[in-house]
C-alpha cells in the first residue's frame, strides 16, 4: 500500500510541474546526517520532480569527491562560484541540493528536516526553501521531498524573468492576485512561470473579476481586464408571490359557503317537514357561510396583490355607492 501510495505521489508531481520547452542539464545532491535510507528516499523523490521539469539528468552519480564539494558550496554565499569544475566541463549549470538532517520538535517528537537550494551557475540565481516532516515514514518523507523540490523549482524559473504575465485593467491601479498571491497593481509584468494561472483583479468601487490565463514557457502572456462599477450589477428581478395558494383559499371558503347555505336550507325545511328537524341548521349554515364569504373576501386581496396592477376602486350611484378592489389578472 505504502509503495502504491508513493507511485501515485510522484505521479502527481510529474505531472503537476510544467515541462520545459528544452531540456536542460542539471544534477540533484543529498547529504546530510540522516540515515543512508533517508537519503536516498528524498534523492529518488527530487530526481523525479527535477525530470518532471525538464532537467536532463546524467546518468553515472557523482563520485565522492565531486558530491563533497557540491554539499560544500551549498553554504555558500556565491555556490556558483565554488562549484567543482568538472560540473561546468559536463555542461551541468542546474544544481538541486539536499541536505537531510534528524531533528526533534518542541514536543520530542522524531523529526525530519531538508534544506534544499536549486543554484542556477550561469545565471547566478539561487532559491532556498525548507521542509518539516514529523513521524516522518517512507511515503511521508518523499511527499515532501517532492513537493519541496517543485516550489524550488518554480521559484528559479520565477527569478529567470523568461515567463511573465503581463496585466492590464481599465482604469489601471487594480490590485492583481496571480493563484491568490497578491503581486502588484496593473498596468503591470508579473514574473511566473509556465502553465495555467488564475488571476483575481480587484479595485475598490468595483466588481471583482477573475480570469484563467495560461503562459507559455519563455514568453509573455497579455491579459487586459475592463472593470464594471459596482452599479452595473444587473439586480435580479422581484418576485412575484405565488398566486396558488390565494386560489386555493378561494376554492376552500367557496365551499364553505356552499355549505352554509346548505345549511340555511336544510334549516327552512323546520316548517315544511316534520321528518326534517334541523333546529340549530339555520343559525350554523349562516356562520359557516360568513366565514366562507371572508375567507373569499381574503383570497380575492391576496390574489390582487399578486397582479400586476391592482387597488381599490369605488362608484357613487344614486342611493348609494360601490366599494370594490380591482385588478389584472
Amino acid at each position: 500500500m505504502t509503495a502504491q501510495r508513493l507511485a501515485l505521489s510522484l505521479l502527481f508531481i510529474a505531472w503537476l510541474v510544467p515541462h520545459a520547452a528544452r531540456a536542460e542539464n542539471g544534477i540533484v545532491v543529498v547529504g546530510g546526517t540522516a540515515t543512508e535510507h533517508d537519503r536516498t528516499t528524498v534523492g529518488r523523490a527530487m530526481e523525479v520532480a527535477a525530470r518532471a521539469s525538464g532537467w536532463s539528468l546524467p546518468v553515472a552519480p557523482l563520485g565522492p569527491k565531486d558530491t563533497e564539494g557540491v554539499l560544500r558550496c551549498r553554504g555558500s554565499r556565491t555556490p556558483w562560484d565554488c562549484m567543482p569544475a568538472s560540473l561546468a566541463v559536463a555542461g551541468i549549470r542546474r544544481v538541486l541540493v539536499a541536505a537531510v538532517e534528524p531533528r526533534s520538535s518542541e514536543t520530542g517528537t522524531p523529526m525530519v528536516v531538508i534544506t534544499a537550494k536549486v543554484i542556477v551557475t550561469d545565471r547566478q540565481e539561487v532559491a532556498v526553501k525548507q521542509h518539516f516532516c514529523e513521524m516522518c515514514a517512507d511515503d511521508k518523507l518523499s511527499e515532501g521531498a517532492a513537493l519541496l523540490a517543485h516550489q524550488l523549482l518554480r521559484d528559479i524559473v520565477v527569478q529567470s524573468g523568461r515567463t511573465i504575465a503581463s496585466i492590464k485593467s481599465v482604469p489601471p491601479g487594480a490590485q492583481v492576485l496571480l493563484d491568490g498571491r497578491p503581486v502588484g497593481v496593473t498596468d503591470g509584468a508579473f514574473n511566473t512561470y509556465a502553465g495555467e494561472h488564475v488571476i483575481v483583479v480587484e479595485k475598490p468601487g468595483f466588481q471583482r473579476e477573475i480570469r484563467e490565463l495560461v503562459v507559455e514557457e519563455g514568453k509573455t502572456a497579455q491579459l487586459v481586464v475592463t472593470l464594471r462599477t459596482m452599479g452595473d450589477v444587473p439586480r435580479p428581478p422581484p418576485q412575484r408571490a405565488s398566486r396558488v395558494v390565494p386560489a386555493i383559499a378561494i376554492g376552500a371558503a367557496a365551499v364553505l359557503v356552499a355549505h352554509g347555505a346548505y345549511g340555511v336550507y336544510l334549516g327552512s325545511k323546520d316548517s315544511d317537514d316534520d321528518r326534517l328537524v334541523y333546529p340549530r341548521g339555520t343559525s350554523i349554515g349562516i356562520a359557516t357561510a360568513i366565514v366562507g364569504a371572508g375567507a373569499i373576501g381574503y383570497g380575492v386581496y391576496r390574489l390582487m396583490r399578486t397582479s400586476r396592477t391592482s387597488g381599490p376602486t369605488a362608484t357613487v350611484q344614486r342611493g348609494g355607492g360601490v366599494f370594490g378592489w380591482m385588478g389584472t389578472f
